[in-house]
């Protein structure tokens, strides 16, 4: 059974209570909730989805490409994470990012829901970011490119606890676009 449901039912049933009637706004991942003009944003995504691309190189040659991509983003301390397997991971854990990442809002790659404010809490709060890409020998002699985004933000100008965060897609799809491009 799906909690989300059950928590629409009871804001709607405590919404008719107070004599308003609730607007529900749905989709796979995220419901909108609209009761008297107050606006309750609930994502369902309980967990972080890595992106897989399957790509025509080698492992070696996309593990190379990997620290200047990092780098271009703006992630002055990725690293390499592991090579244990065949696998070889490069990327950043626990990033504190404020704004922008590799020019663009925040908003553009991650979500962290709406706050009170008109600014996305994405492009306004402090954020802490792992981003890790991992490179391993596909069946067709290329390349699985996964890369796993995980975020959290906090209001640094309140007592609040971190929001977890979910990804668009767009860093996803960014890493693997510029991996493949590389000359």
């Amino acid at each position: 059974m799906r909690p989300l449901p059950i928590v629409t039912a009871i804001l709607a049933s405590l919404a008719c209570a107070s004599g308003g009637a609730p607007t529900v706004v749905s989709n796979d991942r995220r419901t909108e909730i609209d009761v008297q003009s107050q606006k309750i944003d609930i994502d369902s995504r309980t967990h972080d989805l890595a992106s897989e691309d399957h790509l025509r190189l080698v492992p070696e040659e996309v593990y190379l490409r990997l620290p200047e991509i990092y780098e271009s983003l703006g992630f002055k301390d990725a690293g390499y994470v592991d090579t244990a397997g065949g696998k070889q991971s490069y990327g950043v854990r626990g990033a504190s990012v404020r704004r922008s990442l590799g020019g663009k809002p925040l908003s553009t790659y991650i979500d962290c829901g709406t706050g009170a404010a008109t600014i996305a809490p994405a492009n306004a709060y402090q954020i802490t970011l792992t981003v890790v890409t991992v490179a391993a020998p596909d069946s067709a002699n290329g390349t699985l490119l996964q890369t796993l985004v995980s975020a959290s933000a906090r209001d640094m100008m309140t007592n609040s606890p971190a929001v977890h965060c979910t990804s668009t897609g767009k860093l996803e799809a960014v890493i693997a676009a510029q991996v493949a491009s590389a000359p």
